[in-house]
């Protein structure tokens, strides 16, 4: 899927987010482990996530989800993402059991 369809299909259903609860914003994921990655300070369990335009990469899988997180953020207004350590590996891992 090309970036300006991901994009829309993101804002879509980033719209659908009560404007209520859009302040802080949690998120997993592959990607947003590579942005953790490279602003956590030590061994936190939860790492604040840096602006879309601080990350430049150059893989194309780290571009699509920058692509979707900017989406999100420029959509919801969320001005805080932060990324759980923890849940990101439970919910691989929940993933990964059989149905």
């Amino acid at each position: 899927m090309d970036d300006i369809t991901a994009a829309a299909e993101v804002k879509r259903m980033a719209e659908r987010v009560p404007a209520t609860v859009r302040q802080t914003c949690f998120i997993i994921g592959g990607v947003p482990y590579e942005m953790a990655k490279l602003v956590r300070k030590g061994t936190e369990r939860y790492t604040v996530l840096a602006a879309a335009d601080t990350y430049l990469f150059d893989k194309a899988k780290l571009k699509s989800g920058l692509n979707i997180y900017r989406t999100i953020a420029e959509t919801t207004g969320c001005q805080q993402f932060i990324f759980d350590w923890d849940a990101n590996f439970t919910i691989g891992y929940l993933l990964s059991l059989p149905q």
